[in-house]
């Protein structure tokens, strides 16, 4: 009873902060959160539950660190034009909102909610991807919203609750040991149409604790039991339409219109990207398979494909099928050479054997594709 009667009271203060808008973060400027009162929040627990909460809150103290913008970033955003072409109107978006960020006196990257809204297959989801490995350095969180994800996902469970733990909202945030928790990363929330409103655990009531700042400055995490400043975090959306998402949350949100790619994009820009993404997913050797895949290739691709970015992967596996030849000397197989380039001596449109990285490998950077692609 004395534990439930500390919580209560605790929650009580939080709700109080709530109604009169004095945040708790507001009294400690270096902070995500009022440290000072952590330890009277700890105290309320056994040692068990009060280790597992200090680890939470030890990756949450100390003063904040922010994802800057600069001109490397910006210039490999714009280029990422040149892979997703029908994305033009959200790069310039971003990139002008990175060049913005010289007047904020951290000089952080942010811009407001957005929600990319388009067919499936038209490279949203991808494009979120690599924009957030560009300006973060790694992908971002992504919450698939077509899973029936419950509100306490993001909010936290109270740790009285068996398997409770804190919420992707303030993970996001989370320090790598530097004890210097990053105050602006990406979360992507994928298929926003596909929440289920009805559900008694409904993700949308914390759209509207996480959309606007001057609510996300407060954002309450049940785990931590106290606000924290969430104001700093950059949301992008994707969903096929905005029939099924609520009015109030549409009002929230920057709204992009994504056109499905053209059959001249596709062979231009994308099936370029697709290619490397499969040489690098299935660790192809290189050295036996096109540096850069012919347009009679690209085209009996895209003709299987009937145009559709979603069977691409697979129709390439066709074509290589297809061109299956032996070389002359080793009896190697080569593949996915045109007739001409065969006839030619493959050799000389071949890709370059690939060493395995000693180190852990890198993310794919998608912009370092592009420029050796360009040069190859």
């Amino acid at each position: 009873m004395e534990h439930s009667s500390k919580k209560s009271k605790k929650i009580a203060e939080n709700e109080k902060s709530l109604i009169t808008g004095v945040s708790e973060t507001e009294s400690n400027e270096d902070s995500l959160l009022d440290e000072s009162l952590i330890e009277s929040y700890l105290d309320m627990y056994n040692d068990d539950l009060r280790k597992q909460i200090q680890k939470v809150f030890t990756k949450l103290t100390g003063s904040p660190k922010y994802i800057l913008a600069d001109q490397e970033k910006i210039e490999k955003i714009k280029a990422l034009e040149k892979i997703y072409p029908n994305m033009k109107d959200v790069i310039d978006y971003i990139v002008l909102n990175c060049k913005a960020s010289a007047l904020r006196c951290n000089q952080d990257i942010s811009f407001r909610p957005i929600i990319l809204v388009g067919g499936p297959g038209c490279g949203k989801t991808a494009f979120c991807s690599d924009l957030s490995q560009i300006v973060m350095g790694k992908p971002p969180i992504k919450i698939d919203l077509g899973n029936n994800v419950a509100n306490f996902s993001l909010s936290g469970s109270a740790p009285e609750f068996k398997q409770a733990r804190h919420g992707l909202i303030i993970e996001s945030m989370f320090s790598n040991g530097d004890h210097h928790p990053l105050k602006n990363p990406i979360i992507q929330f994928d298929e926003l149409d596909k929440i289920k409103k009805e559900d008694t655990f409904s993700i949308e009531s914390i759209f509207y604790s996480i959309l606007e700042k001057c609510n996300s400055k407060r954002f309450f995490d049940n785990y931590i039991g106290m606000n924290i400043d969430a104001s700093g975090i950059n949301y992008i959306f994707t969903a096929n339409s905005l029939d099924n998402i609520s009015g109030p949350i549409i009002n929230r949100l920057k709204i992009f219109k994504i056109a499905d790619y053209t059959h001249e994009q596709l062979k231009d820009c994308v099936i370029n990207n697709f290619y490397e993404n499969w040489l690098e997913n299935n660790k192809m050797k290189r050295e036996y398979l096109p540096a850069s895949l012919s347009d009679e290739i690209k085209e009996r691709i895209l003709r299987y494909s009937n145009d559709d970015p979603r069977s691409i992967e697979d129709s390439i596996i066709r074509v290589l099928n297809e061109t299956l030849s032996f070389e002359t000397d080793s009896d190697h197989p080569v593949a996915l050479f045109s007739p001409e380039e065969l006839e030619m001596g493959w050799e000389k449109f071949c890709g370059k054997r690939k060493e395995l990285p000693k180190k852990k490998q890198e993310f794919y950077d998608p912009v370092v594709f592009l420029e050796q692609y360009e040069a190859s």
